[in-house]
């Protein structure tokens, strides 16, 4: 089984906290818009986060992130949900992986925006297909990155007006997490693969 053989379970120990350390671009004007849908022209594979703030009313924060580059796209600011935005949430060429989005998530979406998300697979659903029993999407983020999410700014205030750059590396990170974990299941998977045909395959002599 994957989840055996490949993962060591790192639970108990203290782990160092990963970050995103690529390109943020915070958008919160609609003509900022079209810049940022730029950083990701060409790319297959995506990270998808959404940070909703306390009272559950308010307009999300849209994180978006490929393997060096982040969008935040503030609805709150921009006012509506950008067609160029829409677009690439409901287009299924392109694969959006996220974690833990739930029903509620989801209706929210639908009744607020009319949009209902194409192209994604939730990485924790990803890696029970592989063999794997991640508990949370923390624990495969520590099993697999060896690394800690960290939580601390998860209550904090998503509305205030000029966000932290602790806020703004928060949930860049979260977007780019789930990414980089599906990333490396994925890999792990072919190379476990390709070394078992290596095994059953006779070797070839010219």
């Amino acid at each position: 089984v994957h989840g055996d053989s490949c993962l060591v379970p790192m639970a108990a120990y203290v782990l160092p906290y990963v970050y995103f350390d690529g390109d943020v671009m915070l958008v919160e004007r609609a003509h900022d818009v079209a810049a940022a849908m730029s950083l990701f022209v060409g790319e297959g594979l995506l990270g998808l986060s959404f940070q909703w703030p306390d009272d559950g009313y308010a307009h999300p924060l849209i994180q978006i992130a490929s393997e060096r580059k982040c969008a935040i796209f503030r609805l709150s600011r921009i006012g509506f949900l950008p067609n160029r935005l829409r677009r690439l949430l409901t287009c299924t060429t392109v694969l959006k992986v996220v974690a833990a989005l739930d029903d509620a998530e989801r209706l929210k979406l639908a009744r607020e925006y009319e949009l209902v998300l194409g192209g994604t697979v939730d990485v924790v659903d990803f890696a029970r297909t592989l063999g794997y029993r991640p508990v949370s999407f923390r624990q495969l983020v520590r099993d697999v990155l060896v690394k800690d999410l960290d939580r601390s700014l998860a209550r904090s205030d998503w509305e205030r007006r000029t966000l932290s750059a602790d806020q703004i590396s928060y949930i860049a990170t979260d977007a780019w997490a789930v990414r980089a974990v599906h990333a490396a299941l994925a890999w792990a998977d072919v190379m476990q693969a390709e070394a078992q045909y290596a095994v059953v395959s006779p070797s070839r002599t010219s």
